[in-house]
């Protein structure tokens, strides 16, 4: 049970700041308001603003359903990540990383949404 918190939190913070660097870096969706970033439709926002509204979205999405995934998807990489490691410390490093890779797919994946199924 530990474990599978741990990949949550994981999970989330992970995601919290892949957000942050996706609209200082390269681009993020904001609800009402469009994609911010350096490649996104809104490149004339400061940094701050941009960080900002990138947390206002993550909130945002978290609250309607990527909290969801990110629960269960954390959970569950918490716990296949324990099984998987044979010492304590390589089972932290182990959770760490694959949530750290859930995390930036899940990030890219509302970056580039776009692209796949067309404008928001």
């Amino acid at each position: 049970m530990a474990q599978a918190l741990k990949g949550i939190a994981f999970t989330l913070l992970f995601t919290f700041l892949l957000t942050l660097l996706a609209a200082a870096a390269f681009r993020f969706p904001v609800p009402f308001a469009g994609l911010i970033g350096p490649f996104g439709e809104l490149q004339s926002l400061s940094l701050s603003d941009r960080l900002i509204a990138s947390a206002q979205a993550w909130t945002f999405y978290s609250a309607l359903s990527l909290g969801l995934v990110q629960i269960l998807g954390g959970a569950a990489l918490g716990l296949i990540a324990a099984r998987l490691a044979r010492t304590p410390a390589s089972r932290n490093a182990s959770i760490a990383g694959m949530s750290l890779a859930f995390s930036l797919l899940v990030v890219l994946g509302l970056a580039t949404l776009d692209w796949f199924i067309g404008p928001w």
